[in-house]
């Protein structure tokens, strides 16, 4: 009776003895039975290589891209197609979503594996400036870059202008965009900021003196 056990190799699939290690003689399947010859019989294991699919993951941006299908051990090209994000760069495919995987390229030889496979897409964020514009005064607080999605914490620092107060920040120096006070916070979004500083006149009394009239 052949033996129902079964030996395992990655990347195959077993299915079965034969008399050849070619598998073109006498194939037997497990728990079978034949009748002893009288000499010692050796049977090998029959192996069918495993396809397995290469999956591709936008990893939180969009796009779509075809599942790649091969056989282990074959070689597939890896996708030239990018995907897209707001505010970040494609940077690659890695095996892994947080990119501490296996690096793989656009148009680069992949070797498949003994598993399906998924490649993650890799960002890099964009970094965008805030700038601070005195709109009039002086002592406006150095701008910085930062990444989108970043928060960002409005300068503490305060401009001065002879004859005004300062009312805090605007996106735009009318004064009708989004206003910002010191240490304020909001999320750098995909696109440079400039904020106007923002003024109040101030009010002075013009006394009259009738010097002994």
């Amino acid at each position: 009776t052949v033996t129902s056990s079964q030996p395992t190799r990655s990347g195959y699939s077993f299915i079965g003895w034969n008399s050849m290690a070619d598998g073109s003689g006498t194939t037997s399947a497990a728990t079978s039975t034949f009748t002893m010859p009288a000499n010692d019989v050796t049977v090998y294991a029959i192996w069918s290589i495993n396809a397995y699919t290469v999956y591709y993951n936008m990893n939180g941006g969009t796009g779509s891209i075809n599942p790649q299908p091969g056989t282990y051990g074959t070689n597939v090209t890896v996708s030239s197609t990018a995907p897209t994000r707001t505010g970040f760069t494609f940077s690659g495919w890695n095996t892994l979503p947080d990119g501490t995987g296996s690096d793989h390229t656009g148009s680069g030889s992949l070797t498949i594996p003994s598993n399906n496979l998924t490649l993650y897409a890799k960002w890099t964020a964009i970094q965008y400036s805030i700038s601070y514009n005195a709109n009039g005064g002086s002592g406006a607080p150095s701008g910085a870059n930062y990444n989108y999605g970043q928060s960002v914490t409005v300068s503490s620092t305060t401009p001065s202008r002879a004859g005004y107060t300062f009312t805090g920040w605007n996106t735009r120096c009318d004064g009708t965009g989004t206003s910002y006070a010191a240490a304020d916070a909001f999320t750098m979004g995909a696109t440079s900021v400039e904020l106007c500083a923002q003024w109040s006149a101030v009010s002075y009394q013009l006394i009259y003196d009738g010097n002994g009239g």
